[in-house]
């Protein structure tokens, strides 16, 4: 877990932090995408600078917190993940 965030560019990080915190904060996993856009807006990033659109929410931190909550075998993701959660914990420090 050393290697979380995963990304090469600023918005991989950017991103990758999000999730991370967003993550750990237990929130259910249907609401992952909504609050991860938020943090994005807030720390700035737009699509063709307009404030009124966010960026999609692509990461491949989240991509790797996905398949530890299950995505290949569950398919869709609801509800809290709390063994993820604690990974991500743990990789902020918390």
């Amino acid at each position: 877990m050393s290697r979380l965030p995963v990304g090469r560019t600023d918005f991989d990080r950017h991103a990758g932090w999000s999730a991370l915190t967003v993550v750990a904060s237990g929130l259910p996993a249907e609401h992952w995408h909504t609050e991860i856009r938020a943090l994005l807006l807030a720390l700035g990033w737009r699509v063709d600078g307009r404030p009124s659109l966010a960026p999609a929410v692509t990461s491949p931190t989240l991509d790797v917190l996905e398949l530890l909550a299950g995505t290949t075998r569950h398919g869709r993701l609801t509800g809290p993940r709390p063994a993820v959660a604690a990974t991500a914990r743990t990789v902020i420090g918390l």
